[in-house]
């Protein structure tokens, strides 16, 4: 292998190797700092600082993976003093924000959030596929909005898949035995209590 060192006069500094396996590594105090593989694969023994732009070219893409197996890969955010902030997703053409998370679990999708979620939109016509939220279900289960007070009460709105495709409101978890009300298709109501006027 081939070392470049470097040393002020006074203090060692640290040192460049290309190792016998291809790797370019540079180290400082006895320790690897960053090893570049034969395939420019780059790893870093401690954190990345920039004042700019990470960018990943076309077609490419930022990976986030645990060291352990048993661990979860992570993405830490929060202000110098580690609590706060915020982490923005935005679109490249115009830095318009996509998607917020904030430090207290907030979600904003195209809006700082308010709210646990805040959904926004800007758009002159509402009847179309695009607007509002969807709640899409592909199987034979119900596609539902689930409401919890914890520990106390859960209500449930949502398509009964197995009852004609009504629309139900569900004073509990299952939609077909809590309904307490239902709406079909053809703007048939039933309540199962009494309807007072």
């Amino acid at each position: 292998s081939s070392r470049i060192v470097y040393y002020d006069g006074t203090t060692y500094l640290g040192n460049i190797d290309n190792q016998g396996s291809g790797s370019t590594v540079i180290r400082s105090a006895g320790s690897n700092t960053l090893v570049l593989d034969t395939s420019n694969n780059a790893t870093f023994a401690g954190n990345i600082t920039t004042t700019g732009n990470i960018n990943a070219g076309s077609a490419k893409y930022l990976r986030f993976t645990s060291a352990a197996s048993s661990s979860d890969a992570a993405i830490l955010f929060g202000n110098t003093s580690g609590t706060g902030g915020s982490l923005t997703f935005k679109r490249n053409s115009d830095s318009a924000a996509v998607l917020t998370l904030n430090g207290d679990r907030d979600v904003g999708v195209g809006i700082t959030p308010v709210s646990k979620l805040h959904v926004y939109e800007n758009t002159s016509s509402g009847n179309d596929g695009a607007a509002g939220i969807t709640v899409e279900q592909d199987g034979t289960a119900d596609a539902i909005v689930q409401y919890l007070l914890t520990g106390t009460r859960r209500w449930v709105t949502g398509i009964d898949n197995s009852d004609s495709d009504k629309f139900k409101i569900a004073s509990g978890a299952d939609l077909g035995t809590d309904t307490c009300f239902s709406l079909d298709v053809s703007g048939n109501a039933t309540f199962a209590g009494e309807l007072t006027i």
